[in-house]
């Protein structure tokens, strides 16, 4: 009987320590493509302006880590700091861009007008890099969608998507890529493209 308790303690341990283990070195999935934008016609849709994108990351706060060789040794980690916040101020011209290339007509930032304004929030960021024989740094994010007709401080529509993106570890791109996910995935949902059809 001591025996049989003895061995059902170990391996309850055993299934503990490797639990932990997995927790604590993820084994990084590759990225979820982007949804397909629907393409629309601009005379049939409501002019946008993007009036950029915020970060709703508290400073300092820890992102991810690098994990090193086959078994995934965490090592230093990546905190939200200018560096990371630098890198946002870009994505309001790429935003820009898709959105053109989506066929939406883009008017610059204006609070007057039939002009409906577009704010993106980025809620969530998980920033990791691996190196081990294919070494590439991977990003994920979350972001929240509004859009505010002129005078209103209340946005008429509100949706969340999400994004994902991985790069050469020698490169930096991997939050850009997310952001570029997440903004497609926006663009591919038939609600948004109703919104701006009222």
């Amino acid at each position: 009987m001591r025996t049989g308790v003895s061995c059902l303690v170990l391996t309850s341990i055993l299934m503990i320590g490797l639990l932990a283990g997995c927790a604590s070195n993820p084994v990084p999935n590759a990225p979820v493509p982007a949804d397909d934008p629907i393409v629309v016609r601009g005379s049939t849709v409501q002019p946008l302006a993007f009036r950029g994108l915020i970060t709703d990351i508290p400073g300092g706060r820890i992102l991810g880590f690098h994990y090193e060789g086959a078994n995934s040794v965490r090592g230093h980690d990546y905190r939200w700091d200018e560096s990371f916040e630098n890198r946002t101020r870009d994505l309001n011209g790429m935003a820009q861009q898709l959105l053109r290339e989506a066929g939406y007509r883009i008017e610059p930032r204006t609070e007057g007008g039939d002009v409906v304004q577009l704010v993106g929030t980025m809620r969530k960021l998980v920033y990791n890099s691996y190196s081990h024989r294919s070494d590439f740094n991977q990003a994920s994010c979350e972001l929240r969608w509004e859009m505010f007709r002129a005078g209103d401080e209340t946005p008429f529509y509100t949706q969340a998507t999400t994004g994902e993106g991985r790069v050469p570890l020698t490169e930096s791109g991997a939050i850009v890529a997310a952001f570029d996910t997440a903004l497609k995935n926006l663009l591919a949902r038939e609600d948004f493209v109703e919104a701006l059809s009222r």
